[in-house]
């Protein structure tokens, strides 16, 4: 997966993928078993857990507010964050890792949506607004939305 911005380029950035699913009423009850096999897979070096009554957390720091790296999951969804200034290939790695520790737990369950948001500032060529805006915007081709999308 190749890099979309240079990392020079990168202030700061925040990723987060999410997959969403027909709620799981096994989750309550393998709750410790996902925890302990997503923290298995290293994806968050030093890790921190949660487990809360309808969800767990793996992150890496033991204050919520610095947290850079999270795996949340709960009956319905799991989502993956990072505001590392990551490559895509390493948060990709990330979101992999993670997803396939949580598919070992639950073989089956029926994805109804993916999301990816991606927040952050970037360092630009020009100082000018009207310029900025402008070349922000041919970044994104004439028409955004995919349809017919498998």
């Amino acid at each position: 997966m190749e890099d979309s911005i240079k990392s020079s380029s990168i202030n700061n950035r925040k990723v987060i993928m999410e997959i969403r699913f027909d709620p799981n009423l096994d989750f309550v009850d393998r709750r410790g078993s996902l925890l302990k096999k997503i923290k298995s897979t290293d994806v968050i070096k030093n890790s921190h857990w949660e487990l809360g009554f309808n969800d767990i957390k793996l992150f890496d720091t033991t204050t919520a507010a610095n947290n850079r790296k999270l795996v949340f999951c709960d009956i319905k969804r799991i989502s993956m964050s990072s505001s590392l200034t990551e490559t895509n290939e390493s948060f990709s790695h990330f979101f992999e890792k993670s997803y396939a520790a949580f598919k070992a737990v639950f073989d089956k369950c029926d994805i109804i949506r993916i999301g990816c948001r991606i927040q952050g500032t970037y360092k630009c060529k020009s100082n000018d607004y009207s310029t900025v805006v402008a070349n922000f915007i041919k970044l994104f081709p004439d028409k955004f939305l995919l349809e017919d999308f498998n």
